[in-house]
């Protein structure tokens, strides 16, 4: 018997292996979009939301917000 995946990084990485397929496959996009959003909502519902590529993401958007220069109102 075949056993899926068991850990949030097990399906963020099939959600990923989804967003790649989808970007060479014109004519299964649509799904594999769709694939690739349940893996992502599967991975939330473990509860383990901390994986390392998020901290990565989170910190650059934040460290690109603060280098900014911010308009005079």
């Amino acid at each position: 018997m075949r056993s899926g995946p068991n850990s949030a990084e097990q399906y963020r990485a099939m959600a990923l292996l989804c967003r790649q397929q989808a970007a060479i496959d014109p004519d299964r996009r649509w799904d594999l979009l769709a694939r690739a959003e349940s893996w992502e909502h599967l991975a939330e519902q473990l509860g383990n939301v901390d994986y390392p590529g998020r901290r990565l993401v989170e910190g650059a958007s934040k460290s690109s917000q603060a280098s900014k220069p911010q308009r005079p109102s």
